[in-house]
């Protein structure tokens, strides 16, 4: 991970790759961008200079945690095995 000069803007990245998310670093005027590895295809920048810094931080978790895929557990891995098993629960359900 690349060190942010900031701490507050640090823990939220740590925070976001805790969670799966990406950090690529940019080379112009932002810092970089978070990419989220679900199909939401969610991704937030993350600014370098941002004029309020813990705010920014604050937000930056706000919008790690608005994204739509579950957090935690299998689903965060990948999910495969828990959407498999709905399915064969609904399949069931639908079976007279």
């Amino acid at each position: 991970m690349a060190r942010h000069p900031n701490k507050h803007i640090r823990e939220a990245i740590r925070y976001a790759e805790q969670h799966g998310w990406t950090l690529r670093i940019s080379r112009g005027h932002a810092f970089g961008r978070l990419y989220c590895p679900h199909p939401c295809l969610c991704q937030i920048g993350v600014h370098s200079t941002p004029r309020n810094p813990e705010g920014h931080a604050r937000w930056l978790r706000r919008e790690i945690d608005k994204c739509p895929k579950p957090i935690g557990g299998a689903a965060a891995a990948g999910g495969a095995e828990d959407r498999e098993s709905d399915e064969q629960d609904q399949q069931e359900e639908e079976q007279p």
